[in-house]
């Protein structure tokens, strides 16, 4: 006999599920996430993400997944959107609306080397597109990294994986702190894709360092930026809000390398 609430999946079931809906987003037909790279998207350190494969579905989860289920799907889809991030991608309907755009936008995040500078107004627009960029660059190169520096607290947005974050809750990184510790972590990376998000604005002098970056790897920096900033060849993108639809996004390369 097994008592209410009865739940019958499995806990390697669930997440073999997971990974195969996700398999299709992140890298497209006939692609599939490694282990490690599935554990990555997730958060889940590689012992842990060993042990889901194997292991009963944990009973928190299970409780969740009960009570889940009793609502209408209409009531569970608003349920879940109360605390579903958007996930920005270059696909994603802000920015699919403009076809050509989104054409454009892919052949810039093909480039291996280089500097794309994203400016504009209001500054979620600039995060949501550099975003977009770190989310959608494992379809077009599954095999390639990326990884980066955000300052701003991702409470809007679903992160990129690799990159770091600093939430606001503790306040904001000290200047040494990125030239010290995070910053020589990312130049001596191999990832391929570099993303900076306010990065320049708060430490300036980073600028000749990004620069250096930029000759062998593609760096895409999100920032206002500051006077004093040494001349560059770059991609630059500006973003705003569509005049009659405001929750969508215009871009225009109005520079390219």
């Amino acid at each position: 006999m097994i008592k209410s609430p009865a739940f019958c999946q499995t806990g390697p079931e669930l997440v073999r599920r997971l990974k195969k809906r996700l398999d299709l987003i992140e890298c497209g037909p006939g692609k599939n996430l490694t282990q490690k790279q599935f554990g990555e998207v997730l958060g889940v350190p590689k012992s842990t993400m060993n042990d889901w494969f194997v292991d009963p579905l944990p009973e928190p989860i299970q409780a969740l997944l009960c009570g889940l289920e009793r609502l209408p799907e209409t009531e569970r889809i608003l349920f879940l959107r109360e605390f579903c991030r958007e996930c920005p991608r270059l696909c994603h309907p802000w920015i699919a609306h403009d076809p050509e755009v989104v054409t454009a936008l892919e052949r810039i995040l093909t480039q291996r080397s280089g500097l794309t500078v994203i400016i504009g107004q209001p500054k979620r627009l600039q995060t949501f597109l550099l975003t977009a960029f770190g989310n959608s660059f494992g379809r077009l190169h599954p095999k390639h990294r990326c990884c980066g520096l955000d300052l701003y607290n991702p409470m809007e947005f679903t992160p990129v994986p690799g990159v770091h974050y600093a939430c606001e809750r503790h306040g904001p990184a000290p200047k040494g702190h990125l030239f010290t510790e995070i910053w020589p972590q990312l130049r001596d990376s191999k990832a391929e894709l570099f993303l900076l998000n306010g990065v320049l604005s708060m430490v300036p002098q980073m600028g000749p360092e990004i620069m250096r970056c930029s000759r062998s790897r593609h760096v895409i920096l999100a920032d206002d930026f500051p006077s004093g900033f040494p001349a560059f060849q770059a991609n630059v993108i500006r973003v705003s809000n569509d005049k009659f639809r405001p929750k969508l996004l215009r871009a225009s390369i109005v520079r390219s390398c």
